[in-house]
């Protein structure tokens, strides 16, 4: 694909585009692997911007290049403390336009930015999206599993505690989208393994890419796939639940621990939510324990 330069993307606006750029802040999503994957507004975004944040300059001046962008980088990662994030308030105060961008996909999912949002939308500066490209949205839709109703929690718990509570924590059935390290897949997909409530896996890697790829299976079957499986670059996980049958002594916990903190009537509806039982089959026995 040839690139395109700025008076191309200018002209665009010019003569195309009804869209504004009022002064601001704009989320703009990049692509997560095919520099294709990235909207005319996004690249009209970047044009206009007086500077554009990221995450690592190097990445950033690589798709900057292809479409023949310059512009001044500033450096923001607002998990290690505030490394420009006053920088950025203080151009923004001035009345410049400034574009965040991550390395890859929408800024803020499970990268930095929403401090910065916070901070903007308290002094009532103006901000607002460019979406685009979601690595955890395309693998969900390449998954096969019922995407009707899904969570997303982020990086896969590393430590085996935190794996137990947070599986512990889903039920019923539902789908449930990770990110996961090449490094702990197979760590991950053994604790996965161990518990009954997983349905099924998918595991998609090298998303919008020449060699993109996705398995599915239940853990262990997929397990078994990953000598043909190329570990490389940022996994997405995504998991089925499946509904368990629950025995009265089970029912009777999950009434027990809400009835601590609350009355019957908060804590029924609690477990409602939690096991998907009726009231009629939750009230009397929450009277009985209270």
């Amino acid at each position: 694909m040839p690139s395109f330069d700025k008076e191309s993307i200018e002209n665009f606006i010019d003569s195309g585009s009804k869209c504004k750029y009022p002064l601001g802040l704009y989320l703009v999503a990049t692509p997560i692997g095919n520099l294709e994957d990235i909207t005319l507004r996004a690249l009209s975004t970047l044009a206009k911007a007086d500077f554009i944040a990221c995450e690592d300059t190097r990445v950033t001046k690589k798709l900057l290049s292809h479409y023949g962008i310059h512009k001044p980088l500033l450096i923001y990662n607002d998990a290690k403390g505030d490394p420009t994030g006053g920088q950025i308030m203080t151009h923004l105060r001035e009345g410049k336009r400034i574009a965040l961008v991550s390395d890859a996909g929408m800024p803020l999912i499970s990268d930095p930015g929403y401090k910065l949002v916070q901070d903007v939308i308290a002094e009532n500066i103006y901000v607002t999206c460019i979406p685009g490209p979601s690595a955890g949205l395309a693998a969900l839709l390449l998954s096969g599993l019922p995407s009707d109703r899904f969570s997303f929690q982020g990086f896969f718990p590393r430590k085996e505690k935190e794996t137990q509570n947070l599986l512990s924590s889903l039920q019923g059935e539902q789908t449930v989208i990770f990110y996961e390290s090449p490094k702990r897949l197979e760590q991950t997909l053994k604790r996965l393994d161990n518990f009954k409530s997983i349905q099924s896996v998918a595991v998609a890697r090298e998303l919008t890419k020449n060699f993109e790829q996705v398995i599915r299976g239940t853990p262990s079957e997929i397990l078994d796939q990953l000598e043909s499986f190329p570990l490389k670059g940022e996994l997405v996980l995504i998991l089925r639940t499946k509904a368990q049958e629950l025995t009265q002594d089970d029912i009777d916990a999950h009434l027990i621990r809400a009835l601590e903190n609350q009355g019957v009537k908060g804590a029924v509806q609690d477990v409602m939510a939690l096991t998907g039982l009726s009231k009629k089959q939750l009230y009397q026995r929450a009277l009985d324990l209270k």
